[in-house]
């Protein structure tokens, strides 16, 4: 009995923390103008995108790699949509100068990823409460955005390691063919598990003193499941309930990824949010526990 009873507790405590967190949440959205710098984070994201997208184009083909696979890859986290504008716009780039392009692309990338980066990490620091000043700050997104970059384009190399060419590789290297099909398997973990890695190593350094990963984890496991889920339902919506092209004329596409890239960023800055949020639930916690409460 004494059991169930402490199980109850334990229970009615976290239905009450849970209660308190998305309670905290909503005041701050409105208190902290959170759909307001999320606007001003689409706006960046929006100019950081077609970019990469040039520079990104131009280095597979450098590579002489297969832009469809990669095609397929992002259309297991982006709405279908969005990758179709993408498609689109890949083959309109195709058939110019890839020299110009390469420069163009690398300058304009990091610019605006630099750009959308300082946007996020002083929304972040808002959250924290710890907000960044100085010119210092800009100098610091850019490392980040690099970091960022490079890390991406790591990751793309290893989701396009593809079970036929694992398989090529088996008939040279001693490797068994087991390994083959888990790894056909578990890249496709991989991009989930490497935004969590990435977003919580950001929530981490944004604010000026620094959080455990720990403590910035929260709000990593927060974007990767509430952005995937978004993502899921408004990709069905556009493409089942919703006709953007009868409102918007050709620019129905651009006006869909406008507002995915606003609700990225609401959760973004929501992610930061929450850490704030439950880092002070645990520190007002272990105050009351040492005075007795």
């Amino acid at each position: 009995m004494a059991l169930f009873t402490k199980i109850g507790g334990k229970l009615l405590e976290v239905a009450r923390d849970l209660r308190y967190v998305a309670s905290q949440l909503v005041e701050r959205y409105f208190k902290d103008h959170v759909a307001r710098s999320s606007a001003e984070l689409a706006y960046y994201m929006l100019f950081t995108l077609f970019p990469l997208v040039i520079f990104s184009n131009v280095l597979v083909s450098s590579f002489h790699l297969s832009v469809e696979e990669i095609m397929e890859n992002l259309s297991l986290l982006l709405p279908e949509q969005i990758v179709s504008l993408i498609t689109e716009y890949i083959g309109y780039i195709t058939n110019l100068q890839p020299g110009t392009l390469m420069y163009a692309g690398s300058v304009l990338t990091v610019y605006f990823t630099s750009r959308a980066v300082n946007s996020l990490m002083l929304s972040i620091g808002v959250a924290y409460r710890q907000p960044r000043k100085g010119k210092l700050n800009f100098f610091f997104s850019v490392i980040v955005t690099v970091v960022v970059l490079l890390s991406m384009y790591l990751l793309l190399g290893l989701v396009l390691i593809s079970e036929n060419l694992l398989a090529l590789a088996a008939r040279v290297l001693p490797i068994p063919f087991f390994l083959v099909r888990i790894w056909n398997w578990l890249r496709f973990t991989a991009m989930p598990v490497y935004l969590f890695c990435i977003i919580t190593l950001f929530y981490k350094i944004a604010p000026a003193k620094w959080l455990r990963f720990l403590q910035a984890a929260p709000g990593g496991l927060f974007f990767v499941a509430v952005w995937s889920a978004i993502s899921y339902f408004f990709s069905y919506y556009v493409s089942n309930l919703a006709n953007y092209s009868v409102l918007y004329g050709s620019l129905g596409a651009v006006m869909i990824l406008m507002l995915w890239f606003y609700m990225t960023g609401i959760i973004l800055i929501l992610g930061g949010h929450l850490n704030h949020i439950v880092l002070v639930l645990r520190q007002e916690k272990k105050i009351r526990k040492r005075n007795g409460e």
